[in-house]
Parts: C-alpha cells; sequence; structure tokens
C-alpha cells in the first residue's frame, strides 16, 4: 500500500517537473480576436505570474475591421494592476506578416505604436511576445502584473488634392488710356491789344482874336 502512495507520488511529482519543463519552452499562449471599427477601441488585458527568468508569454491576435470604411489602428501597452517594477523590466516584441513593429522595453514604448492599415471588412493577425529577461533577479519571484494592450481605430484621411493650374487663356489686360493733351488753346483771358494811333488829321486850333485897340481920339 505505501508503496502505491510512493509511486503515484513520485508519478504525479515527474507530471509537475514536466509541466515546468512544457511551460519553460514554449511559455503561454492566448489567443483573442479584437473588433474594430473607425475611431472605436478595444482593451485586451493579460497577467503575467510566476515567470521564471526567460520565460515568455505569447499572444495571438486576429484584428477584425468590421466597418466599410479603412482604418489606421495602434496599440498602447499599459500597467493595469500588481507590481509596477515587475512591469517596467518585461520586454515587448511586436510582430505582423513576419515584420518587427516594436521590440524592448515594454513600459518604455514611445506612446502607442503604430501597427498598419486594414480595409473595411479585412482581417489580419498579429503576435505579441512578453519576455521575462533573464537577467533579472529573485526579487522578482512570486510577483504578477497585469498588462493592458489598448487598440485604437482611426480614419484614414483622404488625399486633399492640389489644386492644377489653369490652362485657359490668361485675359488680355486691358490698356487704360491715358488721358491725351488738349490742343485747343488755353481759354483764359484774352490780352487786350493797345490803341493804334490815329491816322486821321489833326483837328485844326480854332483861333480866337483879341479886339483891336480903338484909334479914336480920346
Amino acid at each position: 500500500m505505501i508503496k502505491k502512495y510512493r509511486s503515484a507520488f513520485i508519478a504525479a511529482y515527474a507530471l509537475i517537473i514536466l509541466a515546468g519543463v512544457i511551460w519553460h519552452a514554449g511559455g503561454a499562449s492566448a489567443q483573442d480576436t479584437i473588433k474594430l471599427k473607425v475611431n472605436s477601441h478595444t482593451t485586451s488585458t493579460a497577467t503575467m505570474s510566476n515567470m521564471k527568468p526567460g520565460d515568455q508569454m505569447r499572444s495571438d491576435y486576429t484584428i477584425i475591421n468590421e466597418g466599410n470604411e479603412d482604418f489606421d489602428y495602434y496599440v498602447d501597452f499599459k500597467f493595469k494592476s500588481g507590481d509596477v517594477e515587475l512591469y517596467k523590466i518585461l520586454q515587448m516584441t511586436l510582430e505582423k506578416g513576419g515584420v518587427i513593429l516594436y521590440s524592448g522595453v515594454m513600459s518604455e514604448a514611445p506612446g502607442r505604436v503604430a501597427v498598419g492599415s486594414l480595409a473595411g471588412g479585412g482581417q489580419e493577425a498579429i503576435i505579441m511576445d512578453v519576455t521575462f529577461p533573464w537577467e533579472a533577479g529573485n526579487e522578482y519571484q512570486g510577483k504578477q502584473t497585469t498588462v493592458a494592450f489598448e487598440f485604437t481605430a482611426s480614419g484614414t484621411p483622404e488625399p486633399t488634392a492640389s489644386p492644377e493650374p489653369s490652362t485657359g487663356p490668361s485675359p488680355t489686360p486691358s490698356a487704360t488710356a491715358s488721358p491725351e493733351p488738349s490742343v485747343e488753346p488755353s481759354t483764359g483771358p484774352t490780352p487786350t491789344a493797345s490803341p493804334e494811333p490815329s491816322t486821321g488829321p489833326s483837328p485844326t486850333p480854332t483861333a480866337t482874336a483879341s479886339p483891336e485897340p480903338s484909334v479914336e481920339p480920346s
């Protein structure tokens, strides 16, 4: 009887060790579907706990555009709860179609990370790998942290067409004629002609005869 219990205990212990090896080698995996429309957002959360140095958690996301309009979409990494110091050392790799869009410390991502564009009614897959770095110390043992992945979609603006140059004939410039100088004589006051000297005979002077002296005797 004791041998049976001992055998069962050894088998259970071996199973636990095997499970630990599988976890350590392949890491955890999660799948989620993100449905978005223009100017909408969706949040997905993931909790990392009991991770050992080198452990990795993989999340496979299927992004679906439920609308008819194309959109650009982004993802933010945000601390939600748990140990913030653990959150600060976690490393993130974001990949789409074999292209790495971001790789580095998750908490140091420069704002939201652009993922790409998606046509109306379309869908595509992205992969997020969260890694507990090898160099992490024992102070993180037994701690956990929950991270929010916030997906946001925004409409793709239509390009603004530049105005085309006009091909019509240029308007003929209108010439404004300057007033021609007046050729008429000035209408100012006419100079008065000086009187010409008279050419007729001068008037004959009239002689007045003085009375002759009387010759009679006094």
